[in-house]
C-alpha cells in the first residue's frame, strides 16, 4: 500500500495545491510536487490542462502578472533511462559512453520561449527505473544539469500510479519522498461528473454513475484485486462513450462494456441502460405531467432508482432532439419541468441540470424553469461545489 494516506480534494483545492508548489518554486524554493493516484482518473489533465487555464485566470503573485501564460512540457519517465538526463552509461554496441540531454527539463529550449511559466511535467514517476528517478530528482533539486542552470521561470510537477493499483508502479525510493511533496489523491466521482458533463458524455453514463452513488455503489472506480483484471476508471468510461457515439450495435456495446468496465460493473451499468431505454414515459409526461406515474409513489423503495432512470431518459431525449435539429416546443419543455418538480429535490436538480447541459435552450427558456430555479435556489447541485444554475440569470 502507499505510505501516504489517500486524500479527497475538490477541483479548486487541487488547483491551489499545485499553485502552492509552483509559486514557491518561482520564488526559488525547493518545493516540487508529486501526485500519486489510481490510473485513469485524470491526474495528467488536472496538471497539464486544467491548471494552466486556472493559473492564467488566477495570476501569479510572485511574477506580478494577472494572466501568466503557462507552457507545459511532458517527460514520460517510464520511457527514459538515466542517460537521457546526462548520466553516462555504457553503449555495448558502440563500446562508448553515451549521454543524452533534454533542454525541456531545464526550461531553456526554444519551445519554451514566450511562456511566463514553464511547467515541466514528469509523468509516470513511480514506473521509472530507480537510476532514472534519482537522476531526475537530482536535477530538480539542484536546478541544473551538467553545469547548465534551469530557467528562473521553470517549475516541476510530477505524477504516478500506486503499487496497489497493480499497474506496474513501484514504491518510491526514500530519496524521492525526501525531495518531493508526495500527495496520494483520491479519485472523485463528483469531479469526474463535472468533467463528463463538460465533455458531453452520454447522459445514460452520467445517470448510471449517479444512480450507483445514490445507492452506495461506486461504479466509476474500483481497485483491481489481481493483475490483469479489467476495472472501471474515468478513462474507460470515456472509451465506452466513444463506442456509443460511434453507433455501436448491442453486441459491440457488450464487448466495449465488458472490455472497459469489467463484467461485474458492466452488468449493473447495462441494467441501468436497459431501464432507461425501455421506459415508455416521455409522451405520458408531456401529455399529463401532473398525473404521469412517478417511481416511488406506490413503493418508496423504488423512488431513487426509478427517478434517476427517468431523469436520465429525459436528458437523452432532449439530446437526441438537439442532435437531429428537432425543435422542442415550449409546451413540451414546460411539461418536463412540471414533472421534474414532482421528484425528490436532489434527483430533480440533477435531472434539470443534466437536461440544461445537453439542450440548454430547450429546457431553460420557459416560465416553469424560472419557477423551479426560484424554488430550489439554495439547494446545491450534485457537483457539491456550486449553487443551482448560477449562470442562469432569469
Amino acid at each position: 500500500m502507499s505510505v501516504v494516506r489517500e486524500i479527497d480534494l475538490t477541483q479548486e483545492e487541487i488547483m491551489l495545491m499545485i499553485d502552492t508548489s509552483v509559486e514557491a518554486q518561482l520564488a526559488g524554493k525547493k518545493n516540487p510536487l508529486l501526485v500519486l493516484g489510481m490510473p485513469g482518473f485524470g491526474k495528467t489533465d488536472l496538471i497539464t490542462k486544467d491548471y494552466p487555464e486556472w493559473k492564467h485566470d488566477r495570476g501569479s503573485s510572485y511574477l506580478g502578472l494577472d494572466n501568466p501564460k503557462v507552457g507545459v512540457f511532458t517527460i514520460i519517465l517510464a520511457r527514459q533511462d538515466s542517460t537521457d538526463f546526462e548520466i553516462p552509461a555504457a553503449d555495448l554496441k558502440e563500446m562508448t559512453l553515451r549521454k543524452l540531454s533534454d533542454g525541456n527539463i531545464l526550461g531553456i529550449s526554444e519551445a519554451s520561449e514566450g511562456y511566463d511559466i514553464v511547467l515541466v511535467f514528469l509523468d509516470e514517476a513511480s514506473s521509472a527505473d530507480t537510476d532514472t528517478l534519482i537522476a531526475v530528482q537530482s536535477i530538480v533539486q539542484s536546478g541544473e544539469m551538467s553545469g547548465k542552470k534551469k530557467a528562473p521561470h521553470c517549475v516541476y510537477i510530477s505524477a504516478g500510479n500506486r503499487p496497489e493499483d497493480l499497474s506496474g508502479a513501484k514504491h518510491l525510493p526514500a530519496s524521492t519522498n525526501d525531495r518531493f511533496t508526495v500527495v496520494n489523491l483520491a479519485p472523485s466521482i463528483d469531479r469526474w461528473l463535472d468533467w463528463a458533463k463538460r465533455e458531453n458524455l452520454d447522459p445514460r453514463i452520467i445517470g448510471a454513475i449517479m444512480w450507483g452513488k445514490s445507492n452506495g455503489k461506486n461504479l466509476l472506480y474500483r481497485q483491481p484485486k489481481e493483475r490483469g483484471e479489467i476495472f472501471p476508471t474515468g478513462r474507460s468510461y470515456e472509451r465506452f462513450d466513444c463506442a456509443i457515439k460511434g453507433g455501436a450495435t448491442e453486441n459491440i456495446l457488450e464487448v466495449y462494456g465488458s472490455g472497459n468496465l469489467g463484467d461485474q460493473v458492466w452488468i449493473e451499468v447495462k441494467g441501468f441502460f436497459k431501464m432507461s431505454n425501455e421506459l415508455p414515459y416521455i409522451d405520458d409526461i408531456i401529455d399529463d405531467p401532473e398525473g404521469a406515474k412517478l417511481p416511488g409513489e406506490i413503493d418508496p423503495t423504488n423512488g431513487p432508482s426509478g427517478q434517476y432512470v427517468i431523469a436520465t431518459g429525459i436528458a437523452r431525449w432532449l439530446q437526441e432532439k438537439k442532435e437531429n435539429e428537432v425543435h422542442v416546443e415550449t409546451r413540451e419543455a414546460s411539461s418536463l419541468m412540471k414533472y421534474f418538480d414532482r421528484m425528490s429535490p436532489e434527483i430533480a436538480i440533477y435531472g434539470v441540470n443534466l437536461c440544461a447541459d445537453v439542450n440548454r435552450e430547450a429546457i431553460t427558456m420557459n416560465k416553469e424553469f424560472t419557477k423551479f430555479m426560484d424554488k430550489h435556489r439554495d439547494v446545491t447541485l450534485y457537483t457539491g461545489n456550486k449553487k443551482i444554475f448560477n449562470e442562469y440569470d432569469v
